[in-house]
């Protein structure tokens, strides 16, 4: 099931670990200069099944941040870098209501298969 961010447009996704080449999540961007052949559209975040809420969330940060870091010309290493250091800060207003989004979409799909991670 794929879900929409109010403001960044972005969808995320839930795959088998397998296809995320040993990562928790993966962004478009990530995805070219490593050089994988996953289908992520533009606007696609993949995140790995079977993380927690609190994974879930950490990961989608992540993977916001390193997008637009890499979408800004920063290569693969030094967004990578940059997301890491970000994921326990304080997000901006975008970022935060996309965070948001994330957490209760999550929360949703919790409710709705009756899991308790």
């Amino acid at each position: 099931m794929k879900k929409s961010s109010p403001k960044l447009k972005i969808k995320v996704k839930e795959i088998p670990a397998k296809k995320l080449y040993g990562y928790d999540g993966m962004n478009p961007e990530a995805n070219k200069q490593l050089g994988f052949k996953m289908k992520l559209k533009p606007n696609e975040i993949a995140i790995k099944k079977g993380m927690s809420k609190h994974e879930k969330v950490i990961t989608i940060k992540h993977e916001l941040k390193e997008h637009l870091e890499m979408k800004d010309g920063k290569s693969y290493g030094d967004a990578h870098k940059t997301a890491t250091k970000y994921e326990h800060k304080r997000p901006s207003k975008e970022m935060a209501e996309a965070l948001e989004w994330a957490k209760n979409t999550l929360k949703k799909r919790q409710i709705k298969s009756g899991s308790k991670k």
